[in-house]
């Protein structure tokens, strides 16, 4: 059967269509998997024998050595449609914008700058290595208050493949899920995010404030059970310690435009009379 008349018979998308057969083919009690892959072109992953549990540190070094020394041996080797595959499909998810190839040293180097830079964040929680055996990739997560950036890692015959630094809500699914395009949230592959530079300036200490009201407003609300959110009139409040009325209308602005007009009122009624602000 061609691609075509499988798309057609199915209903599915192309992509899908090999996502599933993909499966299929890796799957050890499938006899027909080496067949099936060798008429296709594809190469089923290759098992591995290593077993790994979930480890969790709170420092970087620590994380980035479980990861490199424990987790990703634990994944299978897969080829490249499988990887092309995995990472389209993370890459909807948390808003990844690239995909970093290379070898174990240069990308451990990647992955190490962007663990340091998590540890700086506010209310910086802990580190997640996991191997996710259904996606053959191994996990880093560097949780904090609620949100978790997260970064995968794949192994193809001679490289390994990282992607990863988008920001989700724990138990609420990417951003994107809540209307609004989060865009002060969105990656550029594995550039510095605005709050990479934390406490060094106030554009960097407002990005920071500006990621945790979108955490705030998603997760539990400005206002939740009809009572202010401490935390939110905290920040309220260094807003205007920073730039006074300006900044604060600055941050209301933003929560309208990535979250929604409902968010922007409670916010406002948030913040009644901090500084000058009147809700």
């Amino acid at each position: 059967m061609t691609v075509r008349r499988a798309v057609a018979v199915t209903g599915m998308s192309a992509e899908d269509l090999f996502t599933e057969v993909y499966a299929a083919i890796g799957d050890p009690d499938n006899v027909m998997r080496v067949e099936a892959a060798k008429r296709l072109g594809m190469a089923p992953p290759r098992p591995t024998g290593a077993v790994f549990d979930e480890a969790r540190t709170e420092s970087a070094a620590e994380a980035l050595e479980t990861a490199v020394g424990r987790a990703i041996p634990a994944v299978p080797v897969i080829d490249g449609p499988r990887l092309k595959a995995e990472f389209r499909s993370v890459g909807r998810a948390w808003s990844s914008k690239g995909l970093c190839s290379g070898t174990e040293q240069e990308v451990a180097g990647i992955l190490r700058v962007n663990l340091e830079r998590d540890v700086l964040r506010e209310r910086f929680e802990y580190f997640a290595v996991d191997v996710l055996a259904d996606d053959c990739c191994a996990q880093v997560s560097a949780v904090y208050d609620g949100v978790f950036s997260g970064y995968r890692i794949w192994r193809t015959a001679d490289r390994l493949h990282l992607c990863g630094g988008g920001q989700a809500i724990l138990g609420y699914g990417s951003p994107e899920a809540h209307g609004g395009r989060a865009a002060m949230w969105r990656e550029r592959g594995l550039l510095p995010r605005p709050h990479a530079e934390a406490a060094r300036g106030k554009k960097a200490r407002t990005g920071q404030l500006l990621d945790e009201l979108f955490a705030i407003g998603v997760s539990r609300g400005f206002v939740p059970g009809g009572e202010v959110d401490a935390r939110t009139r905290e920040i309220g409040a260094e807003l205007d310690r920073m730039g006074g009325l300006r900044s604060m209308l600055g941050a209301h602005e933003v929560v309208r435009a990535e979250l929604d007009g409902t968010h922007a009122r409670r916010l406002e009624f948030a913040w009644d009379r901090i500084g000058r602000w009147l809700g």
